[in-house]
């Protein structure tokens, strides 16, 4: 597999993007967790000790996506016009899915992975059973 940011003498380097048409792309990014019973409840019904858990996640998604280029080497600085989080609460199964959507002008390298790595977080043995970015 070839890698873009590795030059002919193995040298890693920032991709010139000076010569490619200004886009309008959109990145979208899902991912779930599983909560316990008791997590799970606190967050639909907006009764966690923490506050409202969903939106707490939806700016941290959303200032993720605005960092990108600070939290993932080698990304390019770029416009970002919109970023949406939304969340989906499957009540049978105790989980909460949700799908980020950034409007991007020009090349989105890993915009939308780094609102997904944010929301997902490291997973906390007493809360979360399971996370999962893709």
């Amino acid at each position: 597999m070839k890698n873009n940011h590795i030059n002919q003498t193995g040298d890693l380097h920032m991709i010139d993007i000076s010569s490619k048409d200004v886009t309008t792309r959109i990145a979208r990014a899902r991912g779930s967790i599983i909560l316990n019973n008791d997590a799970f409840e606190s967050v639909v019904t907006m009764n966690n000790k923490k506050g409202d858990v969903l939106n707490t996640a939806r700016i941290a998604g959303i200032n993720s996506v605005k960092q990108t280029a600070s939290l993932i080497p080698l990304a390019h600085v770029i416009p970002i016009n919109s970023v949406i989080v939304d969340f989906e609460i499957i009540e049978t199964e105790n989980k909460i899915k949700d799908l980020t959507k950034a409007t991007i002008r020009c090349i989105p390298d890993g915009e939308h992975k780094s609102g997904k790595c944010v929301f997902s977080g490291k997973p906390s043995s007493q809360r979360v059973l399971f996370a999962k970015a893709y």
